[in-house]
């Protein structure tokens, strides 16, 4: 590939053209709906129905009892926390996944590609592109 065919502009390689390109901000409210969605709404409507399918018609008598069993046991010594916890951390990861994903799109790079960098002056100094300069 010569160099007249490339896809450059200021900031070096685009991999995205510049009308897919979102503000920092623009992505990061993306993001948050996205996330906000799957986590709230379609997470605990596939959750909910596969364990009423799954008690309805796939699980026997000596199964149900079974589970019955070990929630009585988590209910016993208070165990429920530990899930309760790990959702909570999970919860507070979320902002950081946010974040790092609305911080990359103004590079144009797109996911899951990690960084795109830029070469800054006599090629000395490298940095993460951040700007569609």
């Amino acid at each position: 590939m010569s160099d007249t065919t490339k896809k450059t502009d200021e900031i070096g390689p685009s991999l995205l053209p510049a009308n897919k390109a979102r503000t920092e901000t623009a992505s990061r409210t993306h993001y948050a709906k996205l996330y906000g969605k799957i986590v709230f709404v379609f997470a605990p409507i596939i959750a909910l129905t596969m364990n009423a399918v799954a008690v309805k018609f796939f699980l026997s008598t000596e199964s149900k009892e079974l589970m019955e069993r070990k929630i009585e046991f988590l209910r016993q010594y208070e165990l429920h926390f530990v899930y309760v916890a790990v959702y909570l951390i999970y919860l507070t990861r979320l902002p950081i996944v946010i974040s790092a994903n609305a911080a990359r799109s103004p590079t144009r790079l797109d996911r899951p590609d990690q960084h795109i960098y830029q070469v800054v002056g006599s090629k000395d100094l490298v940095l993460m592109a951040k700007m569609m300069v």
